[in-house]
């Protein structure tokens, strides 16, 4: 049975960091039933998105999260931009009757169908200064079935959860990195050249060179060493 708003409510009060609060998205997802889940803080233009630089947290399929980033799929995401066309939740599948789908859009979709992920719910959040967030969780079963209660729940939680996020005032959200970028960062910890860590994960110099550049944007460093003690304070990876 889902948590009740009174008891979440006192719950979230130990919530003390942003990263805290972005990692409560998650669990309320898990408690209604869903297979997948993210946050992410929008810009109010989405066409200015940097998917490099946002606070995001998801936990769906290792190999997803790491095309999401690869190819930069937050630019042809219809889940995600129908969020400025709508201030209820709303179905996945609903996002064609919502605005009409680009050709770009339709093949996203097979992304996620691809990674097993049939349906899910969008929650569009709003805050102070036009800020924008989005919450989103997925099931990879064939039907969503989730009563008018249960959304209106899950919407009241998801705001709440925002607003404390908000509430943080400016402190600095751990960066999300992609498997690919983890494992690249894991192995400068361990000391290895990127040629040696290029044959471990069966890529070349070229691409670790890349993950590397593309972690430091996002933990917003210029060194390999400043790269694996941000990640390692931020616990997106482990020295073990």
């Amino acid at each position: 049975m889902p948590q009740s708003l009174e008891s979440f409510f006192e719950q979230s009060r130990a919530l003390s960091t942003r990263g805290e609060t972005m990692q409560a998205f998650l669990a309320l997802g898990r408690e209604l039933g869903f297979d997948v889940g993210c946050f992410l803080e929008l810009q109010t233009d989405f066409t200015r998105h940097d998917l490099s630089s946002m606070p995001m947290v998801a936990d769906f399929p290792d190999e997803f999260v790491e095309l999401y980033f690869t190819k930069n799929l937050l630019t042809v995401d219809p889940v995600v931009e129908r969020v400025y066309h709508r201030s209820l939740p709303y179905q996945w599948q609903q996002v064609g009757d919502i605005k009409k789908l680009t050709s770009a859009e339709r093949h996203y979709l097979t992304y996620l169908e691809d990674a097993g992920i049939k349906d899910g719910i969008a929650i569009p959040l709003f805050g102070p200064r036009a800020s924008i967030g989005y919450a989103s969780f997925g099931i990879k079963h064939n039907r969503l079935d989730l009563s008018p209660e249960d959304v209106l729940l899950l919407q009241h939680k998801a705001a709440h959860l925002y607003n404390l996020y908000l509430d943080k005032g400016d402190e600095t959200a751990p960066p999300m990195l992609s498997p690919r970028e983890r494992e690249v960062l894991h192995w400068v910890a361990m000391g290895k050249s990127n040629s040696v860590i290029g044959d471990i994960l069966s890529i070349s110099d070229h691409t670790v060179d890349s993950l590397l550049r593309r972690a430091y944007r996002k933990l917003n460093v210029t060194t390999r060493t400043a790269a694996v003690v941000k990640a390692v304070q931020w616990g997106l990876i482990s020295l073990r």
